[in-house]
């Protein structure tokens, strides 16, 4: 009855949505089940509750006097502080990367965070 239901759902979301290809994998068809119902249901309780996830980025010219690692880190701090500006509410940090970009004139720092709103 339950896979009934499934595969009802997966035919009615296809016809729905034009092309889809579904690819599933026995082995991680729980876990990755499990993680898409949470994004799902984070998604829902974000849009009821007017907050946003996005994305901030900076980017600052390596300074070949300092310490990459305490570089990283100003960078991060920075991204961070616009977060929590461009919202009342204090910023919900899901992820946070920095890298180094070899450019016209010379090596920068980009780092980039994810985060709710």
């Amino acid at each position: 009855m339950f896979g009934k239901k499934i595969m009802l759902s997966i035919a009615a979301c296809a016809c729905l949505s034009g092309c889809v290809r579904v690819e599933v994998k026995p082995e991680k068809l729980v876990s990755e089940t499990v993680s898409v119902t949470k994004e799902a249901y984070k998604a829902i309780k974000r849009k009821a509750t007017g907050t946003q996830e996005r994305e901030f980025t900076h980017r600052m010219p390596v300074r070949s006097d300092a310490d990459s690692h305490v570089q990283a880190q100003e960078c991060i701090t920075f991204v961070k502080r616009q977060a929590e500006d461009a919202s009342e509410r204090k910023a919900e940090i899901l992820s946070e990367s920095t890298e180094i970009i070899n450019g016209e004139y010379g090596q920068s720092l980009k780092c980039v965070i994810r985060a709710v709103i």
